[in-house]
C-alpha cells in the first residue's frame, strides 16, 4: 500500500507542528477556553494536568482508524469519514450513529465557543471603541440599557461568524478535506505570531510595523492559500520561486519537491516578518508603547521580591507624554497669573540634596542677566521647609499655588518676585542660600 509506506518530508512535519504550537496559543477558541474560563490559579493547575490526558486520549484511536480505512478501501475515498465508513463496511450500523452523535456534539461544541470567543472579541475591540470615541453612550439613559446594546451587539456577531462559515463552505471546493481547512485556518493565525513574538522581545517593536506586517502577511495567504480553495488558480509556484531565489541550493523548493502549503506560509511569514521590522523602524515608539514594551523586556533578571520584578526603565518624559494633564485649582492659577503678568518666568525645582546652592546660583545670574523683575516659582518635592508658609515667614514675598491633585499634596509650590534691586542671597530662603 502506498499510503502506509508514504513519508512525509520533515519540512511539512516540522511547519505542522509550528502551526499547531501557534494555533495553541493564537486561536480564539484556545485562547478563551485556556484565559478566559481559568480564573483561578487551582484551575490553570487542573487544565495543566488534564489537557495533556485529553489529547492523549482522542489521538489514541486515530492512527488504527487511519491504518484500518487505508486498508479496507485502499487508501481511496474520504479520510475524514473513516470512523464513520468503517463500522457501516463492518455491518455495524449503531456504532456508526454512536460515533456520528459524538462526532456531532463535538464539532457543534467546538463552534459555539469558537463563535462565542470571536463575539467578544469583536464587541470588546471594534464596536465598543467606535461607541465610546463617539460619545454614544454620554447620556445616563443610553449607559443604563448598554447591557441589552452589548448583548444585541454580540448576537449579531455569533449570526455574522455562523453565516461567513456557511458561506465558505458553499464556495469553498468540495474536494477539499477537513484537515487541509484546518491547516489552511492555522496558517491565517500564524500571520500573528511576528507581531506577538516581536512585541515580547523587541523593545522598538510598534504598532506600524504590526499593522504593516498583518496586513501583507494576511493578503499573501489570501492570494497564495485561500483564493485557491474558493477553486481559483493556483499562484503557489510564486512562493517557490522568490524562496528558491533567496535561499539557493535546497530541494524544498524546487518545481518537483516544492509543497505548496510549506513554501505559501513560509513566504506569508518571511514576508510578514519583513514588514513588522521595516514599519517598526519607520518611527519611534509612541510612549504609551515604551511603556507597554517595558512591561514584558526588563534590563535587569527579574528580582524574588514581587513589587521589583514589575519595575521598568521607561524614563519620566515617557509618563508624562502618556498621562493627562493634572487637575489644579483654577482660581490660584488666575491669581498666580495675574500676580506674574508680563514678567520673565524662572521655574526652579530641588528634588535631590545639593541642589540649593545650584538654584541660588543659578536665579541670581538670570536675574542679572534680565535687568528686570523676575517671577520665580519654588517647586520642592522632598523638603516641607521650602513650603510657602515657610517661605513668607523668612520675609519673601511669596503666592501660594499648589495643585489640587491628591498625588501633587507632597509637592511645594510657591511664587516670588525677585528685583535686580533685592537681588541678593538674602532674597532666597536660607535654605537655598547655603
Amino acid at each position: 500500500m502506498a499510503a502506509l509506506t508514504h513519508e512525509t518530508p520533515p519540512s511539512r512535519w516540522l511547519l505542522l507542528i509550528a502551526l499547531s504550537a501557534f494555533a495553541i496559543i493564537m486561536l480564539p477558541r484556545q485562547f478563551h477556553v485556556t484565559v478566559v474560563e481559568n480564573r483561578t490559579p487551582r484551575e490553570l493547575k487542573l487544565a495543566g494536568i488534564l489537557m495533556p490526558i485529553y489529547l492523549i486520549a482522542i489521538n489514541i484511536f486515530v492512527l488504527p482508524a487511519a491504518i484500518a480505512g487505508v486498508l479496507m478501501f485502499g487508501g481511496s475515498g474520504d479520510a475524514d469519514l473513516y470512523v464513520l465508513s468503517l463500522p457501516l463496511e463492518a455491518g455495524s450500523g449503531f456504532v456508526s450513529l454512536l460515533t456520528f452523535i459524538g462526532g456531532f456534539s463535538a464539532a457543534t461544541a467546538m463552534v459555539i465557543v469558537a463563535s462565542v470567543a470571536l463575539a467578544i472579541m469583536v464587541s470588546n475591540d471594534m464596536v465598543l471603541p467606535i461607541f465610546l470615541r463617539q460619545k454614544l453612550l454620554g447620556r445616563p439613559s443610553q449607559r443604563e440599557d448598554f447591557a441589552k446594546t452589548l448583548l444585541h451587539i454580540r448576537r449579531t456577531a455569533i449570526f455574522g461568524v455562523l453565516l461567513l462559515g456557511y458561506v465558505y463552505f458553499r464556495s469553498a471546493d468540495n474536494t477539499t478535506g477537513l484537515a487541509k481547512i484546518g491547516l489552511l485556518s492555522f496558517t491565517a493565525i500564524a500571520q500573528i505570531a511576528p507581531a506577538m513574538f516581536g512585541g515580547l522581545i523587541w523593545r522598538r517593536a510598534n504598532a506600524r510595523g504590526a499593522i504593516a506586517g498583518l496586513t501583507i502577511g494576511f493578503l499573501v495567504w489570501a492570494y497564495l492559500l485561500f483564493l485557491p480553495s474558493l477553486g481559483a488558480e493556483d499562484h503557489s509556484w510564486i512562493a517557490s520561486a522568490v524562496l528558491g531565489f533567496l535561499l539557493p541550493g535546497l530541494s524544498m523548493f524546487e518545481p518537483q519537491y516544492a509543497d505548496p502549503l510549506v513554501n505559501a506560509t513560509i513566504f506569508s511569514l518571511l514576508v510578514n516578518t519583513l514588514a513588522f521590522v521595516i514599519g517598526s523602524l519607520s518611527r519611534n515608539p509612541r510612549p504609551v508603547e515604551r511603556i507597554q514594551s517595558a512591561i514584558f523586556i526588563k534590563r535587569q533578571p527579574r528580582s524574588n521580591s514581587a513589587t521589583r520584578g514589575w519595575k521598568t526603565s521607561v524614563a519620566v518624559g515617557d509618563l508624562k507624554a502618556a498621562a493627562g494633564a493634572l487637575p489644579v485649582d483654577r482660581a490660584r492659577l488666575a491669581a498666580l497669573r495675574q500676580e506674574i503678568g508680563s514678567r520673565p518666568v524662572w521655574l526652579a525645582a530641588s528634588t535631590h540634596q545639593g541642589d540649593d546652592a545650584a538654584l541660588n546660583a543659578k536665579g541670581l545670574a538670570a536675574l542679572k542677566a534680565f535687568g528686570a523683575p523676575l517671577s520665580v516659582v519654588w517647586l520642592d518635592s522632598r523638603d516641607p521647609r521650602f513650603s510657602p508658609a515657610a517661605a513668607m515667614k523668612r520675609g519673601v514675598p511669596s503666592t501660594p499655588f499648589v495643585p489640587s491633585a491628591p498625588s501633587m499634596a507632597t509637592l511645594s509650590l510657591s511664587h516670588t518676585k525677585m528685583s535686580p534691586e533685592s537681588g541678593s542671597k538674602n532674597t532666597l530662603p536660607k535654605e537655598m542660600s547655603r
